[in-house]
């Protein structure tokens, strides 16, 4: 008992020991203390990686979304023609009725039809007299002057062409009728047949 307490005496009033354990002692704080600054700079520097790549995955998502949504061009015939409601549809009448709301619609269908034709025959229009005022300022340019005979040419191509297919159209009607001649319901059938070789031809002239 005696020499442990005599060793407990040595220890805290021994001047080189005394020194040695308060140099062990900051030493040790001072680990402690970098251990801790350490500690908590990677926990901000996790936190703030988990929270980036949360916003960059909501990113991506949304981005995702916004390639799966296809714009919508609300001038498009066909849009119109689809968006369009008709009075005729509330119609009770099956067969008077169906034929009367698709007559309708087959003149709403011719409208669209005429005013696409107009807008192309504008454009190859517009196109012509560029290339024509293209001429005029660099007569020496071969460029403009074959632009300008390929315009002139599809021009009258589309003339043709839609010469041929009002022809077919026509023919196509003719053919629809003799296939449901005699039901009640031909007409609607009929005028329902032109409407989809309108819009077909609408598609493939936009």
């Amino acid at each position: 008992m005696t020499a442990f307490l005599f060793f407990l005496h040595s220890c805290f009033f021994n001047p080189t020991v005394k020194n040695f354990m308060k140099k062990n002692l900051l030493a040790s704080l001072l680990v402690n203390i970098i251990l801790l600054i350490v500690v908590v700079a990677l926990f901000k520097k996790y936190s703030t990686l988990k929270t980036e790549l949360r916003f960059s995955k909501g990113s991506i998502s949304v981005s995702q979304k916004n390639k799966d949504i296809v714009e919508i061009d609300k001038a498009d015939p066909i849009y119109i023609y689809n968006s369009k409601k008709f009075a005729c549809d509330t119609l009770n009448d099956a067969s008077i009725g169906f034929a009367i709301c698709s007559l309708e619609k087959l003149k709403f269908a011719e409208e669209l039809l005429n005013k696409t034709v107009k807008s192309r025959m504008n454009y190859y229009s517009s196109l012509i007299k560029r290339h024509k005022e293209g001429v005029l300022k660099a007569k020496d340019n071969s460029y403009f002057v074959n632009e300008l005979r390929i315009t002139i040419l599809s021009q009258e191509n589309f003339i043709k062409t839609q010469k041929v297919w009002e022809e077919m159209r026509v023919l196509n009607s003719q053919n629809v009728r003799l296939g449901c001649d005699g039901g009640s319901g031909c007409a609607g059938t009929t005028n329902t047949a032109e409407i989809n070789y309108i819009l077909e031809r609408i598609k493939k002239i936009k």
